[in-house]
């Protein structure tokens, strides 16, 4: 078996072993070794993400040509990779809400603006949202300090109560779920797809 020490994400060591038990026998079993046999790798070579594939190493000095499928199935595999990407993009995309309504007077001015604050909606931002949130789901009422995007250059800790966390929930799992639905949708276009060029010509 081959296996390769990344630094920063370049190759700069190669070292054959049975295992990486072995490796950790000679060298400090701190490093960080990574299984690269039968993979074209060499010192020098550095990790680099390739839409649909992953992570692949590649010589610096060398132009990336484009990985084409040989099949339809294989087509399919890859598009699927690049939107499972775009679905993360799109579930865990910041999402501005208007937790206070403005206020008018009777003549139709603005006597108090909307209050509107940015939520991370990555998986551990929705733990941690949920962490905070369900002590006054389950009272109906109080406040918490939640960090939130106070414009999309600025966080800030801001005191959020009841109704305004339940009106950031509830958009925020709606629109999630909009996300989740259109993954399921692109995905059952791909897989009904019956030609290379049907699968390459999804786009969105």
């Amino acid at each position: 078996m081959r296996f390769a020490q990344l630094l920063y994400g370049k190759v700069v060591d190669i070292q054959e072993a049975e295992s990486k038990a072995q490796l950790a026998l000679v060298f400090d079993p701190s490093t960080y070794w990574i299984d690269i046999t039968g993979m074209d790798c060499k010192v020098g070579y550095v990790t680099q993400f390739v839409d649909g594939y992953g992570i692949v190493f590649v010589d610096p000095l060398a132009p990336i040509e484009p990985i084409m499928p040989n099949s339809v199935d294989e087509a399919q595999n890859i598009k699927k990779l690049q939107l499972s990407k775009e679905f993360e993009k799109r579930r865990d995309m910041i999402r501005f809400i208007e937790v206070t309504p403005q206020v008018l007077a009777i003549d139709g001015s603005i006597t108090e603006p909307a209050i509107v604050y940015g939520f991370d909606c990555a998986p551990k931002d929705i733990i941690n949202f949920m962490a905070a949130f369900t002590p006054l789901l389950i009272a109906q009422s109080g406040s918490v300090t939640y960090k939130v995007w106070l414009d999309s250059n600025i966080k800030g800790i801001v005191e959020l109560d009841y109704t305004e966390m339940q009106k950031a929930y509830n958009e925020v799992r709606f629109s999630q779920m909009e996300a989740y639905a259109w993954y399921e949708s692109m995905k059952t276009t791909i897989e009904g797809c019956t030609t290379i060029e049907e699968v390459e010509a999804i786009t969105w």
